[in-house]
């Protein structure tokens, strides 16, 4: 929890280069919702895995600044879910199903 008002304190205050590597790291990886003002995500629902990730990222040093992102993407996001189709029966009724039916409807 400490690191998450950490980083609700502080990821305001984050100079250009760190911004734009949390910026593609949050587009890339995490839920979010984007307006004119800016990305919004909330921190307190995040797994840690992405807090620990966005702290690292915030306390890099400029000069071991790596514009690879690879290593911070979710391995999970890469793959693709692949959607199942419903298959519904086709079901005709006989006439004493419908007037059953019929009766239930009332």
């Amino acid at each position: 929890m400490e690191k998450r008002k950490f980083l609700y304190y502080n990821l305001n205050n984050v100079d250009n280069n760190k911004l734009s590597i949390i910026y593609d790291y949050i587009q890339n990886n995490i839920d979010h919702n984007e307006n004119h003002n800016g990305l919004l995500i909330n921190l307190s629902k995040l797994d840690d895995i992405h807090i620990n990730k966005l702290y690292d990222l915030y306390n890099l040093k400029e000069n071991k600044i790596n514009y690879d992102l690879y290593q911070f993407k979710d391995i999970s996001k890469l793959k693709k879910k692949k959607i199942n189709k419903k298959e519904y029966k086709d079901h005709t009724l006989n006439n004493i199903e419908k007037l059953i039916l019929s009766y239930s409807s009332v």
